[in-house]
């Protein structure tokens, strides 16, 4: 059986669950203008992001969204500071989205070698969803059972602020709340995704 020991979370709303559950509480709105990109019709693009990054470039947007979530994991479980986890796995989206690239996988590795003292750690990259999350839960299980308790670490990063996602997030008609022309009549996208990020780790035994 997996145990979680501690998590972290940073996303919009603040950055702890608590804060979070405030504004959803408040119901205050989480969704703002993109200061620079703007759908096929010119409108600007709504979006959950965080103002301090919302210029960044992928590579550096996805740095400092990994950096801030292990400092609060750090925080929150000061013994990682001495004692390395067995395994750091890392959770990205796919390579095939546009907006991510490999520059961007390398910087967030080194960001985690940067701000840990896991020298001694492998750390895995993924790409995809809750398919490969289940597959880590897996291989976590499935060695346990041979090595016994080893402390590992799930951290999970995502973003679809860069350009070239929102982008394409408009063109396949999924950007919510984009305008859409319709007999001369300029309506909203009532369906799509709300484009978002932040960032998720766990302490698993």
């Amino acid at each position: 059986m997996i145990s979680i020991i501690s998590a972290a979370c940073l996303f919009p709303s603040g950055p702890s669950l608590p804060l979070a559950d405030i504004a959803s509480r408040l119901q205050f709105s989480l969704v703002r203008k993109h200061p620079l990109c703007v759908d096929h019709c010119g409108a600007r693009v709504k979006a959950s992001y965080f103002p301090e990054i919302v210029y960044e470039l992928p590579e550096a947007r996805f740095r400092e969204l990994t950096r801030q979530v292990l400092s609060e994991l750090l925080e929150r479980q000061p013994e990682l500071e001495t004692s390395a986890p067995h395994r750091v796995w890392v959770l990205l989206p796919s390579l095939s989205r546009p907006g991510m690239t490999a520059g961007t996988v390398s910087a967030v590795k080194n960001i985690i070698q940067e701000s840990t003292t896991w020298d001694a750690s492998n750390i895995y990259v993924l790409h995809g969803g809750p398919a490969e999350i289940t597959t880590v839960l897996e291989t976590i299980a499935a060695d346990k059972s041979q090595k016994g308790r080893v402390v590992e670490v799930l951290l999970a990063v995502d973003s679809w602020q860069p350009a070239p996602s929102l982008m394409w997030l408009d063109k396949q008609n999924l950007l919510h709340n984009a305008l859409r022309r319709f007999r001369d009549y300029e309506r909203p996208n009532p369906y799509g995704r709300v484009p978002s990020e932040g960032a998720a780790a766990l302490v698993l035994t």
